[in-house]
């Protein structure tokens, strides 16, 4: 069994362990590509932004031009300026005309609005007009363009002094290309904007081989830890501290250095600061060569949640997997010992000496040996419950207390009287073969494998059924010679009863034979005396109504009133002790009625109480009295005889009831009365008849259920 044990134990462990594992490759699978979907979305989105605030500053450029730029005024200033003889005077005009628009126009980050002549030469630099003449077209292609193709361009270009998003557009003076203009935005404006607008951080990387001179020796950038690119100082100046670098630079170096170097758009997640960076690749419209990396920073709950979600959903599924092996391991473990328990159950089952059943309300489980040796025409239970639909069935109905069989009173299931009754002892009998055999049936209820179950056992006890039958015959012979004892003393009583009414009628009569012999008897005095003798007559017969109808047997129970018997009882009995002297107490507590058999509970109150005034009467007690107290509580009905004898000698309480005991002369008693009611309040009627002594004398209690 240990061995077993081991080996199972060290499966699951290999199982637990392989499955995890499986469970761990499953999970980071599925969150890298939850998490590399999530970026491409980021990305996406943040593109759209970009494209959508570029576009705004592409109609904020085109409004500018059309309504500032684009007027005869300048258009003239430009065709005049293709002299060189008046291009100072020409410049200053120009600049003097734009000085107030442009002063409100910078404050929409518009960088710089400058004038190009057709031969690339800076006319006006609107920021720096001071500086003019020199040939831009070194170093911005995009004005060499359009001096060539006479069309509008947009791109972000970087120039001698600083980059930025710039729109160009042709002049042209009298259907002549007098030079262009041009509107730039500073990569600020265009940061900030997004920023203001999608609650992001933003900036830009400048790539280094876009006017490599310029980049690095200009006071307008800073060094990025990404060799290859630069940063913008006045991007830096106002974004603080918002935008560093995180601390695990040399990740975000491999993670971005080769996918900077394709030129695309993607997005990275920093999990130290828990944000997603956005690289929005900028290209020159016209040569497609990389100018810069617009960098959008956005915090991102998702990615942390779904790490922290699958990371959680992991263990949960690991602990889950553990559980369920668990479980397996137990319930394999519970097979085995249930095997193992179930053939020691079967040994034990098979090893009692009684029929032991067990049973499911619907049909019989499983039985041992001993209920196959007795029902030996079924081999299996299967056959058994082929036969019997209900256990009960096998039952022989027994009109006899405490016997079980199918049908019972009061509609009660026979299972559910024996497990809600257990302190009671139920039997049956079984016939076979014309043969009856009785057993001692007892069920308890068990929980087998989850389910409610009952144990059935049934001790056979024919043989003691076989001698209680001989000592019930014996029995019989008693109570007739204790009823024969019985009619004798009823005789004594009637004959007692009789005494006066008899001397009464001869008085009556020897009068009347007198006074007629005298011829002095009167009519009317005849009369009298003839109805007084009725009266007599009338008395003695129903004296013996009375003790015909006390002794003729009941057959069937039936509800009857403890009161009303026990006053009926009294009233039979009350002369004899009032010719004794003998005082009789009834006293009642409650109306109180049972089931059962009304005259031989009224034969013995009769015989405690005639024992109680032979006691009395035996001891010569002064002022001798008997008392009968009826009471019902707690489902029980008590009946107490108690007298003022003096009480039954403590050696002798045991023996008060064993047949032929008597405390009485030979003559006076048989011995069997106590012994007979003793008998019939237990065996007919279930119930208890006990015995102590009082500070009077003796109570005899009788106890039985409602």
């Amino acid at each position: 069994m240990r061995g077993e044990k081991s080996r199972l134990k060290l499966t699951l462990i290999i199982v637990f362990i392989f499955l995890s594992i499986i469970i761990f490759i499953l999970f980071n699978v599925e969150k890298k590509y939850k998490i590399q979907q999530h970026l491409e979305n980021q990305s996406q989105l943040f593109h759209n932004i970009y494209l959508a605030t570029y576009q705004g500053y592409h109609t904020l450029a085109d409004t500018v031009y059309n309504s500032v730029l684009n007027k005869p005024f300048i258009i003239d200033i430009m065709y005049a300026a293709q002299k060189d003889s008046k291009q100072n005077k020409l410049r200053d005009a120009l600049y003097a005309h734009l000085y107030d628009d442009y002063q409100f126009l910078e404050k929409e980050y518009i960088r710089q609005i400058q004038f190009h002549l057709p031969n690339h030469t800076s006319f006006l630099r609107m920021h720096r007009p001071e500086l003019f003449g020199d040939d831009v077209g070194e170093i911005r292609p995009s004005i060499v363009q359009i001096s060539k193709t006479h069309q509008p361009i947009d791109t972000f270009e970087l120039g001698r002094l600083s980059n930025g998003f710039r729109f160009i557009y042709p002049l042209f003076a009298h259907d002549m290309y007098v030079g262009s203009v041009e509107i730039s935005f500073s990569t600020l404006s265009i940061l900030s904007k997004m920023m203001r607008d999608y609650d992001i951080l933003a900036n830009t990387l400048v790539k280094k081989t876009l006017n490599d001179d310029c980049l690095e020796n200009h006071e307008c950038y800073i060094q990025s830890p990404l060799k290859e690119f630069y940063f913008e100082k006045t991007v830096l100046t106002v974004l603080g501290d918002k935008f560093n670098l995180p601390n695990n630079v040399e990740e975000m170096r491999k993670k971005v250095g080769q996918r900077l170097r394709d030129k695309k758009l993607f997005s990275v997640y920093n999990r130290f600061q828990d944000r997603v960076i956005t690289f929005i690749p900028v290209s020159h419209t016209l040569t497609d060569e990389l100018g810069a990396y617009i960098m959008l920073n956005s915090h991102s709950d998702y990615i942390d949640n779904k790490r922290m979600f699958s990371l959680g959903l992991m263990l949960v599924s690991i602990l889950l997997l553990g559980l369920i092996l668990i479980f397996i391991y137990r319930e394999v473990l519970s097979k085995n010992k249930l095997k193992v328990s179930e053939k020691k159950s079967r040994t034990i089952l098979n090893a009692s000496a009684s029929m032991l059943i067990l049973w499911d309300k619907i049909r019989v489980v499983e039985a041992n040996e001993t209920f196959f040796r007795f029902f030996n025409e079924y081999q299996t239970v299967d056959a058994f419950n082929a036969k019997y639909t209900n256990f009960c069935g096998v039952f022989h109905p027994l009109e006899e207390e405490n016997f079980i069989s199918c049908a019972l009173d009061k509609n009660e299931k026979w299972f559910n009287m024996i497990v809600d009754n257990d302190k009671r002892t139920f039997k049956t009998a079984i016939e076979k073969k014309g043969k009856m055999y009785y057993f001692i049936l007892h069920i308890k209820s068990t929980i087998i494998s989850e389910k409610l179950m009952y144990l059935i056992e049934l001790t056979d006890i024919s043989n003691e059924m076989a001698l209680r039958v001989e000592l019930k015959k014996k029995d019989v012979q008693l109570f007739h010679k204790h009823k024969m004892a019985q009619m004798g003393e009823m005789i004594n009583t009637i004959a007692h009863q009789w005494r006066q009414p008899l001397a009464i009628i001869n008085t009556l009569v020897a009068i009347s034979k007198e006074k007629l012999l005298t011829n002095t008897l009167q009519t009317v005095d005849l009369e009298d005396k003839l109805s007084s003798i009725e009266d007599n007559t009338a008395y003695m017969s129903n004296t013996i109504e009375d003790f015909l109808q006390f002794h003729k047997p009941m057959k069937n129970k039936a509800v009857f009133s403890m009161n009303d018997m026990l006053m009926h009882t009294v009233k039979i009995i009350k002369p004899t002790l009032d010719s004794a002297s003998i005082d009789i107490h009834f006293k009642a507590h409650a109306e109180v009625n049972h089931y059962g058999y009304e005259r031989e509970f009224s034969q013995v109150i009769l015989a405690l109480v005639s024992n109680a005034r032979d006691e009395l009467l035996s001891r010569g007690i002064q002022k001798p009295w008997i008392s009968i107290d009826l009471d019902e509580k707690d489902g029980y009905i008590s009946i107490m005889i108690e007298d003022n004898a003096g009480g039954i000698e403590e050696h002798l309480l045991l023996k008060v009831f064993e047949p032929y005991f008597s405390t009485k002369a030979q003559k006076q008693g048989s011995g069997l009365g106590l012994y007979i009611s003793k008998m019939i309040i237990e065996s007919s009627m279930s119930g208890m008849l006990d015995v102590k002594n009082t500070e009077h004398g003796a109570q005899f209690c009788i106890r039985i259920r409602s």
